[in-house]
């Protein structure tokens, strides 16, 4: 497998090693697309200096928190674009498929917690993981 998208075209990410880009579908609001701000974001690993792995917990609305893995695609020319794939609606098969096909990409990973490994070799939920990785954080944290 050479590429994988999860999400959708409104609202997803694609890792395509056939094409060597990475692309973002960004989920806008009526006021972003007014202003023409585009949705498609494609990224040539050609730019791609390394992608940091990194993870948040976004603050509970209504009761409920989301996990997030944070992707933060570092450019050759030093812009940092910050991408969030989150956890939720996407299934743990689509979710290891990409992780795997970013995996092959030959891409410079930085993920100093090996965040990407625990998501591929534990069967917990990946939210679970990452509460995880954030408890442990904070607990290492004064």
């Amino acid at each position: 497998m050479n590429r994988k998208m999860i999400g959708s075209h409104k609202h997803g990410w694609l890792v395509d090693n056939e094409k060597r880009e990475f692309v973002y579908f960004d989920l806008l609001s009526l006021f972003e697309k007014m202003q023409g701000k585009p949705s498609k974001h494609v990224i040539s690993y050609a730019d791609i200096d390394y992608i940091r792995i990194d993870y948040s917990l976004v603050d509970p609305v209504k009761g409920m928190g989301s996990t997030t893995l944070i992707l933060e695609v570092h450019k050759n020319n030093g812009e940092i674009e910050s991408v969030p794939i989150f956890t939720f609606a996407v299934e743990r098969k689509d979710y290891n498929e990409f992780i795997q096909v970013l995996k092959d990409s030959q891409l410079r990973i930085v993920d100093p917690q090996k965040c990407l490994d625990l998501i591929l070799e534990s069967q917990e939920l990946i939210g679970t993981i990452i509460s995880q990785l954030i408890k442990k954080a904070r607990e290492v944290t004064p």
